[in-house]
């Protein structure tokens, strides 16, 4: 799945027994190659809030293509970032910290610290192979810049995918409906018909093998709304969610649906993926 000679760093967080840096790199990161691709044009997305047609060159210049996590970002990897003095204060490190709502004050938080001021998932439900969820664009920026400072290997940063980077992962160069193909299933991902019976976002990510991109990105149809850096035109302060989610409807699962969302808002359902590029 790696390509384009060594790939980026593994975040850190991200770890397999047995298993060296290397190994645990090729399954972390998939290569997403430079090239003309098929955005938008789903009629059913486009009923509510798709976009038309068009055919892009992505990225729009040069040979290289990108880097994208085949996983959500995990809230075990995101404790490590919270947890680490270095980059900031415990009082700035809260502000960053998953939650029920964007009020720092009383918004309930999905991660505790110790008196050492470390992150853990004690006295919580949460789990370190879930996918992060309940932070805002603001967070997950800062969680990027974190990576390209602190855990990048010279040559790498780290970010947000764009609107377009993320539905050329999900739908390939023939802009397929879905990660695998033009016919819906809500068995093939996790979705409020898939998990009507579940009450919140808990559970491992990577859980079904077919919701599966043509580069072996997983969850792109289901698990959780990931951000996107694509500001939405219209609105200023709204950017662009892409994807399904556990409590979310077919529509959301189509790869050419797009929903905007205010920057500051956090939600149980609302996540985020990493890409990695070369610096130019």
């Amino acid at each position: 799945l790696v390509g384009e000679g060594d790939g980026p760093p593994v975040p850190p967080g991200i770890s397999a027994k047995g298993s060296d840096e290397n190994a645990v790199a090729r399954f972390f990161w998939a290569y997403v190659p430079a090239g003309w691709v098929r955005v938008g044009g789903d009629p059913d997305a486009l009923r509510i809030q798709g976009r038309p047609e068009d055919r892009r060159r992505i990225p729009p210049q040069g040979p290289r293509g990108f880097f994208v996590a085949r996983l959500e970002f995990l809230a075990g990897a995101y404790t490590h970032y919270l947890s680490d003095r270095s980059w900031h204060e415990l009082k700035v490190a809260m502000r960053h910290v998953p939650r029920t709502t964007p009020d720092i004050e009383k918004g309930e938080p999905y991660i505790g610290y110790d008196d050492k001021g470390q992150f853990t998932f004690a006295a919580t439900e949460w789990g370190p192979l879930w996918a992060v969820v309940g932070v805002s664009l603001s967070d997950a920026e800062d969680l990027c810049r974190w990576l390209t400072e602190r855990h990048g290997r010279d040559g790498w940063e780290f970010g947000l995918p764009t609107e377009d980077e993320w539905e050329m992962t999900a739908r390939g160069a023939d802009g397929r409906h879905f990660p695998w193909g033009d016919v819906f299933d809500p068995s093939f991902c996790r979705m409020a018909k898939s998990r009507s019976q579940e009450v919140g976002s808990g559970e491992p990510v990577g859980r079904f093998p077919v919701d599966e991109s043509p580069y072996g990105v997983l969850d792109l149809a289901g698990g959780v709304l990931e951000r996107t850096a694509t500001p939405q035109p219209v609105h200023e302060g709204m950017y662009f969610v892409k994807g399904g989610g556990w409590s979310r409807l077919e529509v959301f699962c189509r790869g050419a649906f797009r929903n905007g969302i205010d920057e500051w808002h956090v939600s149980d359902d609302i996540g985020f993926r990493v890409v990695a590029r070369r610096k130019k």
